[in-house]
């Protein structure tokens, strides 16, 4: 059996000098054609699907929970591997813990990509505030959907940017 890498980007972030760097326990990834960051990590992930493609509305994800890993995180998104297909524009609540360190919780996405990889699928999930969703959500869904994951984009960024940091240039004379 080949040793096959699931790593993909779902949301690039460009890096303007080469000076990122990353506290531990994380690890970060570069790719050398562009110049983007993304944590590399391998953790548990619960996913409620709030509402799905087809319009069915669950506010606190009820019925249609799955579990499985995320492979990669960065400000934008995360790509996670499944054992179940959800569809594109499916819009989900996520709980997940960064290495042991941050519990992250009732963070808001939408599934913008899924690609089948063997017997798994690979979905991209964009990241997403309750501003995001107006178009895509009444505004009494909205206010079904608990308050705790209003305000994830500012939370997640808190998160990372207590682990990501520029260093200082090597001053030679």
């Amino acid at each position: 059996m080949k040793e096959v890498s699931k790593e993909r980007f779902v949301s690039d972030i460009s890096m303007h000098d080469n000076n990122v760097m990353v506290r531990k326990p994380f690890r970060i990834s570069t790719e050398d054609m562009r110049r983007f960051v993304r944590l590399e990590v391998a953790t548990p992930v619960t996913m409620r699907v709030i509402k799905d493609s087809l319009g069915n509305f669950e506010p606190d994800g009820g019925s249609l929970t799955f579990e499985g890993n995320i492979l990669n995180v960065s400000p934008g998104g995360v790509l996670v591997e499944l054992d179940h297909p959800l569809a594109e524009n499916d819009i989900v609540l996520i709980d997940f813990r960064l290495q042991d360190v941050e519990s992250i919780q009732n963070v808001l996405g939408i599934i913008q990509r899924v690609e089948r990889d063997d017997d798994t699928y690979m979905d991209g999930i964009e990241f997403v505030t309750r501003k995001d969703l107006v178009d895509r959500l009444s505004q009494a869904e909205l206010d079904l959907i608990t308050p705790d994951a209003a305000h994830f984009q500012e939370k997640i960024l808190q998160v990372l940017e207590r682990y990501l940091y520029c260093a200082e240039p090597d001053h030679k004379e």
